[in-house]
């Protein structure tokens, strides 16, 4: 909707980005596009699917549905999960970039309230219309910006914050709208085509309360008491007055120190000189600051032409002339020997395919932990710092995916029950016990051992067999295309000698395996 230029500026501006962790999936996986794909909580049977593209849906799958039984009704089904971790970082980061567009920005999600959710942002449009001819032209920038990083996204223009941004849920690409027409446009929208949970939704819907402007007829004292305090909290947002003004991100200078190598170097010793004095330049950024490093990121920038294995001259992809690397010490820290100790162990691994022509620094910080401030005489005996420093090293030399702590999760098979989460800050170490308790260790194979038939029932154990507990059966791994089905039947067998093995008989193979010792 098109507006001449007499017309006044439109006080709020609304971005949605709809199905956002399905977006980032496809941006990840382009060749998933036009399949049926959905984002699931993890990949285990019983996860329920979250987002789900346009193919999925017209084959009949839907949200909240078991990733077993959406299997069983489409076997092309394409998954994968997006976590809580990157969902922030990609809303982060956009939230980042909208600031080319407005000062003033201001994630949705980070509003209490029902229609908090990932993807959405409030941005200030006064202002700016001299810059781009007017604000319709604005807002075509943004929607542009978006769309050329690969992102759907509807951008509208309005008066009142929270009526854009049902509109800017409900709609695509860019409109403005006068205040009369953007409140009666809201009122047209069917709550569940905004992202209002069912919980809210079902109980009105049964009431016939199925529209914005149906929720707004209703007196506000009486949602509370009837629908509960998220009917109250959403009526209040909609309605006319008592808004909240925009809580615009503090533009903040990053953390960054860029240097070029004349001459082009490959020679450690001269990257370390280099690299030491931009850690120091880094860290009285941060001391100015009042902060300490969390985290440095290294991009070395290569010259276009290195050399392959066996010293030929080779001209290097652009990939290859960027590398990047990521250090986070034990715990955050402004001691300079400390970052340079791990970025010394860091570059003694690397191998950089040509001279390094330029360095780029830059940290992340947050702000000081009182536990810092611990002297050594008054620190504990069991230093747990130390421990994490020491883990510190390891993943400088090894890379941070090899230092992690184990996490139970959801699997249908024992090997699968656990995942390496990667170690973020101090390592967890267990509370203190009264009394510590019988613990019976459990040694199981990396992958279970082949047994051969005994005289009897069971496989051939080192000694008799005087008691067998079980049989605990399992079964999984029939979905999917290319399914493997696994039948197994679990049982703890006592021996004489006082061992216990669990083994387990594989129907598929008809076999026994030894899986873990006990003891």
């Amino acid at each position: 909707m098109s507006r001449s230029a007499s017309s006044p500026e439109r006080s709020e501006a609304a971005v949605a980005l709809p199905h956002l962790r399905l977006q980032l999936l496809l941006r990840e996986r382009p060749e998933w596009r036009g399949h049926p794909v959905a984002v699931v909580a993890d990949e285990s049977p019983d996860a329920p699917l979250l987002e789900l593209s346009r193919p999925a849906l017209l084959r009949g799958l839907r949200p909240g549905l078991r990733l077993g039984a959406a299997r069983n009704i489409d076997l092309e089904l394409r998954t994968a999960a997006i976590d809580d971790a990157r969902m922030s970082a990609a809303s982060e980061a956009l939230a980042e970039g909208l600031t080319t567009f407005s000062p003033r920005v201001e994630r949705a999600d980070g509003r209490p309230g029902p229609l908090a959710a990932p993807g959405s942002y409030f941005l200030d449009p006064r202002g700016l219309a001299g810059l781009y001819g007017d604000q319709e032209r604005w807002a075509r920038s943004v929607h542009g910006y978006l769309a050329g990083r690969g992102f759907q996204s509807s951008v509208v223009l309005g008066d009142h914050p929270h009526r854009c941004l049902v509109l800017a849920r409900a709609g695509a690409g860019v409109r403005v709208f006068e205040p009369d027409a953007e409140r009666a446009e809201a009122a047209t929208l069917d709550l569940r085509r905004v992202g209002l949970a069912e919980r809210i939704c079902g109980p009105l819907a049964r009431l016939g309360v199925d529209t914005i402007g149906d929720l707004l007829e209703l007196r506000a004292d009486e949602l509370t008491g009837r629908f509960g305090a998220e009917a109250a909290t959403l009526h209040r947002l909609l309605s006319d007055g008592g808004q909240l003004p925009l809580q615009a991100r503090r533009p903040v200078e990053p953390l960054a120190v860029q240097v070029t190598l004349e001459p082009p170097s490959a020679d450690r010793e001269r990257l370390a000189f280099v690299l030491k004095r931009s850690i120091d330049d880094l860290l009285a950024q941060t001391v100015a600051r009042h902060r300490v490093l969390s985290a440095m990121i290294l991009e070395f920038r290569m010259e276009p032409y290195g050399h392959d294995p066996r010293g030929r001259v080779r001209k290097l992809v652009d990939s290859e002339r960027l590398r990047v690397e990521i250090l986070e010490p034990a715990t955050p820290t402004r001691e300079g020997r400390a970052w340079m100790d791990l970025w010394r162990l860091r570059l003694g691994e690397i191998a950089l395919p040509a001279p390094v022509e330029a360095l780029a620094l830059r940290g992340e910080s947050v702000d000081p932990d009182q536990d810092q401030l611990v002297t050594a005489a008054l620190a504990p005996p069991r230093d747990p710092r130390a421990a994490t420093e020491a883990l510190a090293r390891v993943a400088a030399v090894l890379g941070r995916e090899s230092v992690g702590v184990l996490r139970p999760r959801d699997a249908h098979l024992p090997e699968g029950s656990t995942r390496l989460v990667p170690l973020e800050g101090r390592l967890p170490l267990p509370a203190a016990l009264p009394a510590p308790p019988e613990l019976v260790a459990l040694r199981r194979l990396a992958r279970p051992r082949p047994l051969a038939r005994g005289g009897g029932s069971w496989p051939r154990t080192p000694s008799p067999v005087d008691r067998a507990d079980g049989p605990h059966r399992l079964s999984g791994g029939w979905w999917g295309a290319d399914a493997r089905p696994v039948a197994r039947e679990y049982w703890y067998l006592h021996l004489r000698d006082g061992a216990i093995w669990w083994v387990f008989h594989d129907e598929v193979r008809s076999r026994w395996y030894l899986h873990a010792e006990v003891g």
